[in-house]
């Protein structure tokens, strides 16, 4: 469906009467208090930004169910009325139509349609946040930026931190990391105030600031984020819960970079032996960690103790994921980094590197940085056996500590 553009300019025309477009939306207004499905989806697309906002995010702020009969007859009669536009997935109004109807609209259904759009676009980004869809966001951003005003002005707390939490990330993709910053103390404060208290909301958003200031290079402040997250852990779930592990692990890696792989080491032992017992010694997150406590000792110069651990965890990851994978491209290059330190012959670790980058050549795009790191290992065993290592960024993934080290020789 589609419909004239709104005419765009103030509220009274050249002979000082109200614009044709106002006096509709004034006469929709008029009606009973049970509200219209026209002025419902008006409701709803005023939430969001007046410009190309998507039609179902407005379904949903309106109470519509998807493909609801009401709300495309509503639909259709709104832009009959030149009230809305629709191009695509998505809808437009005129700013002094967007501006009016935030006038009118009664404060308890405003507040109830602006926490049913908080829910919807929580949800939505909740499984939307990625680096693969990092434009989609962009294009969609005035529009986030009013949900997370919706949940404010409706005291939808949980969304609200939600929302903070994801736009963060997506900052923090985009190496936008004061905006992120700012929008992970934003969930902080919020879930701090949760009545009632949910320390697991609280440890998290710490953990989250702390990720942010690890990239800025603020070792010390993440460190005293993830001691504070991890005592709030602590204490609420006792010393051996799996929540106790991810913000052990968290707390090492930040140590490990900080210089102190030492104070790394009893960190990662005790988050192995909590996931061991709680998944079982053969779980990939048990692998994960056993590989992570590995590249420590390997810091330490203690690959003797470390090559046991890279093999145990490639062959959990093999039993788990099958032979062509790219975690088992992750495990046998750091296997293969065991064999270097330990002063083992080249033609051992190359047989791995070579298996390896085979694998993360057919699985992983040219810039990947598993890829690009399992080269630059090959490499320095055999400068000609792969060509150089594609300049990339480092990868935002969310693992407690880089998985694929370098080799050096």
């Amino acid at each position: 469906m589609t419909g004239a553009r709104p005419s765009f300019g103030p509220e009274a025309g050249g002979n000082g009467r109200p614009r044709p477009l106002l006096v509709a939306l004034d006469r929709l207004f008029d009606e009973p208090a049970d509200a219209t499905a026209e002025r419902r989806f008006l409701e709803g697309a005023a939430v969001f930004s007046c410009e190309a906002a998507p039609l179902a995010w407005i379904e949903a702020a309106a109470g519509f169910a998807r493909g609801d009969a009401e709300m495309a007859s509503a639909l259709t009669n709104l832009i009959d009325l030149e009230l809305i536009v629709v191009n695509g997935a998505t809808a437009s109004m005129a700013p002094l139509v967007h501006q009016r109807l935030r006038r009118l609209i009664d404060q308890g259904r405003w507040r109830a349609t602006s926490r049913r759009a908080a829910v919807h676009v929580a949800s939505w980004l909740q499984d939307t946040v990625d680096p693969k869809r990092m434009a989609e966001i962009d294009e969609r951003m005035h529009h986030l930026d009013e949900a997370l005003v919706a949940a404010e002005r409706s005291e939808s707390v949980p969304e609200e931190i939600a929302i903070a939490t994801s736009l963060a990330s997506h900052f923090r993709n985009r190496a936008r990391y004061a905006e992120a910053l700012a929008l992970f103390s934003r969930a902080l404060t919020k879930a701090e105030q949760l009545d009632p208290q949910e320390p697991d909301q609280v440890a998290r958003a710490l953990a989250n600031q702390a990720a942010v200031l690890r990239d800025l290079g603020d070792l010390e402040g993440a460190l005293k984020l993830l001691q504070r997250a991890l005592a709030i852990e602590e204490a609420a779930h006792g010393p051996d819960h799996p929540r106790v592990a991810v913000s052990l692990s968290n707390l090492a890696a930040v140590s490990r970079d900080s210089g102190q792989p030492i104070a790394a080491v009893p960190l990662l032992r005790r988050a192995v032996a909590i996931e061991e017992a709680t998944y079982g010694p053969d779980h990939p997150i048990t692998a994960t960690r056993l590989s992570n406590l590995g590249l420590v000792l390997q810091d330490l110069g203690q690959g003797a103790d470390a090559r046991p651990l890279f093999k145990r965890a490639l062959a959990i990851e093999e039993a788990t994921y099958g032979p062509n994978h790219p975690m088992i491209a992750v495990g046998l290059s750091n296997l293969a980094g065991a064999l270097v330190h330990l002063g083992r012959p080249a033609r051992d670790a190359r047989a791995l590197l070579e298996r390896a980058f085979a694998i993360a050549a057919s699985r992983l795009p040219p810039a990947h940085p598993w890829r690009t790191v399992i080269a630059a290992n090959l490499a320095a065993l055999d400068p000609v056996s792969v060509p150089p290592p594609l300049p990339t960024r480092e990868s935002n993934r969310e693992e407690p500590l880089t998985r694929t080290n370098p080799i050096r020789r």
